[in-house]
């Protein structure tokens, strides 16, 4: 907590903070490499926090979680569930170099958004938000999934992943310039725009837990390396269950919503559902409801959809159109979407 630290940090009773009207800048929490320096403007541990037309910004976190928040658990013990509200506010221009989360970093914990904005963080993965239990979905001993992550009429524009494509047999080349989700999350009439995953995969949205998308748009993401290292321009949806052991993971539902003009170097331009392994595909099951991909790019296929082997496409009443350079591959699996 390089501005404020607040929260449960012993047995009598648990920590609540209010900030209203109010500014949480230029901090830093560096670190001494022990796995300290977490939420370079606000740690909020095992508490309640809510931050009302408040701004957290320009703030530093050199640990392994959220340069400007850092929301949640991360002791690893049981104890209160910690709560993140903000309502008509701002986590803007914080940075993470060695973490999840540039703006905000959600370890176990719930976190809402109204009316907000999370804009211009970097981090080396979640860019704008990380949300999930840690490690893949579990951390601790806590039962993967347990997170949640509601935005309502906000915004997560113009934040940047860092994270390198990993060596042989150290992870998924994925990093999430947006939002990074394990956990539960619903985005209603919201908008995850004009992000970037500079080298790696997932350039708006990355979910590998239970996400549902209304009313909004998830537009002009770029993935920008090239290769097949570098997919899913918009969002990476994809079922990591068999590495976490998670009862459910990679389940997307798009409802009345757009995935319009993103890119990526290498699959899946506007989707890419499921990730290629060399040992297992980990396909995701994707819904798409009254909703439209349209005018997405790859730099290999699928510049709408593209569709690991393994993975579940469903579309009612949508339209994949005007992808470079086709609109799903393969087709066959995707049924209703034409090359």
């Amino acid at each position: 907590g390089g501005g404020i630290a607040s929260g449960t940090f012993g047995p009598n009773g648990t920590g609540s903070l209010t900030l209203n009207n109010s500014a949480v800048t230029d901090n830093s929490s560096p670190g001494t490499g022990n796995g300290d320096g977490t939420g370079g403007g606000i740690v909020n541990l095992q508490g309640t926090a809510r931050l009302n037309f408040t701004r957290v910004a320009d703030n530093f976190a050199g640990g392994p979680a959220g340069g400007g928040i850092s929301n949640g658990n991360y002791t690893g013990g049981s104890g209160p569930t910690s709560s993140l509200t903000l309502n008509f506010s701002q986590v803007d221009n914080n940075t993470a170099p060695l973490a999840g989360g540039g703006g905000i970093q959600n370890l176990a914990g719930d976190v809402t958004l109204n009316a907000s904005q999370v804009d211009g963080n970097t981090s080396l993965n979640g860019g704008g938000i990380s949300s999930g239990n840690g490690n893949g979905g579990a951390s601790g001993g806590a039962p993967p999934g347990t997170s949640q992550l509601v935005l309502n009429l906000s915004q997560v524009d113009g934040n940047t992943s860092t994270a390198p494509v990993p060596a042989p047999g150290q992870g998924p080349p994925i990093a999430a310039g947006g939002i990074a989700n394990g956990g539960n999350a619903v985005l209603r009439a919201s908008q995850v725009d004009n992000n970037t995953a500079t080298t790696t995969s997932g350039a708006g949205i990355v979910n590998h837990g239970t996400m549902t998308i209304n009313w909004s748009k998830v537009n002009h993401n770029t993935a920008a390396g090239k290769g097949g290292t570098a997919s899913g321009g918009g969002i990476l949806n994809a079922d990591i269950s068999a590495i976490t052991g998670a009862t459910t993971s990679g389940v997307l539902t798009i409802n009345y919503s757009q995935v319009n003009g993103n890119s990526a170097g290498g699959f899946g331009g506007g989707i890419l559902n499921g990730l290629p392994s060399p040992k297992m595909p980990l396909g995701g099951t994707l819904t798409l409801n009254h909703s439209q991909v349209t005018a997405n790019s790859a730099g290999l296929g699928g510049g709408g959809i593209y569709n690991v082997t393994g993975g579940v496409v469903s579309l009612a009443s949508t339209s994949v159109t005007v992808n470079n350079p086709d609109n799903c591959e393969p087709t066959a699996s995707i049924a209703g979407c034409f090359g």
